[in-house]
């Protein structure tokens, strides 16, 4: 999640996460390309849960 260096030589990064207010219910969380292209995800709508895992 880390999208590298704010410049060179620094030991600042920049992170693909950032907190937004979207209007949505306070329980809801949006997860983009930068983070669903590392991790396998399960869906499990019996349980309703979703669960992530590191590439193999």
């Amino acid at each position: 999640l880390n999208l590298g260096q704010t410049e060179s030589g620094s030991k600042d990064c920049v992170s693909s996460l950032a907190a937004q207010n979207l209007g949505l219910r306070t329980d809801v969380w949006l997860l983009g390309d930068e983070f669903m292209k590392n991790v396998y995800t399960v869906f499990d709508f019996d349980k309703e849960a979703v669960s992530f895992a590191e590439l193999a």
